[in-house]
This record gives structure tokens, sequence and C-alpha cells, in this order.
């Protein structure tokens, strides 16, 4: 997904709640969701290693210890040299925190077209989720208007299920779930349409604006077909 979408994410997990349970909470959970993504400098490489480096190694299942554990250590450095009068700095709560976030951003990226790949540095294999655009205006919303809400009712007395910020993720849940079996739906008519020439490899590919249409490339042994 796009860093706005990653922003929101993070910001929105710590609108539950979870913002709350140390110092620097918000900032913490904010910046891993966008963690993964420091693999943009390969683009200071050239476009050619940067889209053979992107999604690979800081997007792996490796990275999603080795990243937490980084950003908690750096998170607590950093509160030593400006230490809070209010409330201490926990590490235990900054690396379920930086894990929540770091976590949060590969499970979106595989939603897209363009692939993850999960196995790096081990297994240079794309996996791809085929569900949501890169850049969805649904879920923009959605975690907008949540986050807006839970600001609205900061002082209220919620519980974490009860929060806008948490009816906001379980939406955009369920608005994934949606999208998945459209998809498998796309891929099912789109066979059955061919059924007389079917190809080597099918992608039902998520499109802009309209969460409910998508793209239907087919592979055969000599072309494409989109």
């Amino acid at each position: 997904m796009d860093p706005i979408c990653h922003t929101l994410v993070g910001a929105s997990l710590g609108a539950t709640g979870l913002e709350k349970k140390t110092r620097y909470g918000r900032a913490t959970l904010i910046v891993a969701a966008n963690l993964p993504d420091v693999d943009v400098i390969s683009y200071t490489w050239g476009e050619t290693a940067a889209y053979a480096f992107r999604r690979g190694v800081t997007h792996g299942l490796p990275a999603l210890i080795v990243l937490p554990i980084l950003l908690a250590l750096l998170v607590k450095l950093l509160s030593q040299i400006r230490p809070g009068a209010d409330r201490d700095v926990s590490l235990r709560w900054l690396l379920i925190l930086s894990a929540v976030g770091v976590a949060s951003h590969p499970s979106l990226d595989w939603l897209n077209n363009y692939g993850m790949r999960w196995l790096m540095p081990i297994v240079d294999e794309w996996f791809y989720g085929d569900t949501i655009f890169i850049i969805d205006w649904v879920m923009w919303l959605a975690l907008i208007v949540g986050l807006i809400a839970a600001w609205r009712l900061r002082r209220e007395t919620l519980r974490w299920f009860q929060q806008p910020a948490s009816l906001a993720l379980m939406f955009i849940l369920a608005y994934i779930v949606m999208n998945f079996g459209i998809t498998k739906l796309a891929e099912r008519e789109a066979l059955a349409n061919v059924s007389a020439d079917p190809p080597r490899r099918m992608m039902a590919s998520p499109v802009p604006l309209n969460p409910m249409r998508r793209n239907i490339l087919l592979e055969y042994e000599t072309e494409y077909r989109l």
C-alpha cells in the first residue's frame, strides 16, 4: 500500500488504546508501520536495482523480528536522552508496538498485485494477494473518519472494541475479505469464459477507484490477453 495508508493504519492502531501503553507509543506505531519501506533508499542505486531490492529483505519474515527490536531499542535510547516526567518508557511495550506496526506493513503490501517476498533473504519468491489496489480511497476514508472520531471522543471512557479507530480497522478487515472474494469470483468467471482455451496462468488485477472491478490478464504459451 501507499505510505499514507501505512501511516493511517499505524495511527489507527495507536488510537485503539495501544498508544497509551507507554510513552512514544503513537510515534512508535506510526514509524513501525512505515519502517519496512526503508528499502526505498535503493532508488538511489537506479530504478533497476530498486525493482530488484524493493519489497524484499526489509519486508521478509526475518525483518519482522529484526526491525522491531532495532526500533524499540532506538526509541528507548532516545527516551533516555529526553526523559519525560509523566511516566517511564516500557521497553517491553515498545517491542510489542514495534512488532505490531512492522507486521502490518508487509501484510498490507501483500494485498496488491505488485507482490511481496515474504521469505527474503532466504528464498527469492514473490507472493501476490491481488486483492486491493495499491492506493485505495475506501481505506483512506474509513481510517480518516475513525481517527477524527477518536480525536473528538478522546475524553470519553470507551473500551478498546468501542473505539472509533477499532471499528474503522474492523471495517477495513471486512473490506479486504470482500475484495478477496471479488477477485476469486472474477477469476472463476474469467476461466468459465475461456474454458475452451484455458490459459497457463491468470491474474485478476484490482483497478483504481472502483473496488468492484478487476482487469483480467491471461498468460498463454506465446502471448498475453487482457
